[in-house]
């Protein structure tokens, strides 16, 4: 069962994933509609999406696979909390 989500087109799917236009992912994100656009075309990392209606029909991205994908672009700590490796390097002098 989809239940719609606030005013706008944004639903929870039946395993609580959400799916944004690029507007909505834009303010989720603090990214720009332009710079989520760049990424949908990136060959090196595109933005997994999907294009609901005819060939120039609306970009949807859900929001799980969204987050996934911004991992790549994370500075600093490992994604992995059990990896304490940063911390010990950070203690040796």
């Amino acid at each position: 069962m989809r239940e719609k989500v606030g005013a706008n087109h944004a639903y929870d799917d039946d395993d609580g994933d959400r799916w944004f236009t690029l507007e909505e992912l834009a303010r989720y994100s603090s990214l720009s509609v332009r710079t989520l656009s760049r990424y949908l075309k990136d060959p090196a990392r595109p933005l997994p999406h999907h294009r609901v209606g005819a060939a120039r029909g609306r970009i949807v991205v859900g929001k799980r696979r969204f987050d996934q994908w911004m991992e790549q672009f994370r500075v600093g700590r490992p994604t992995d909390p059990d990896d304490a490796s940063w911390v010990r390097r950070g203690l040796k002098h």
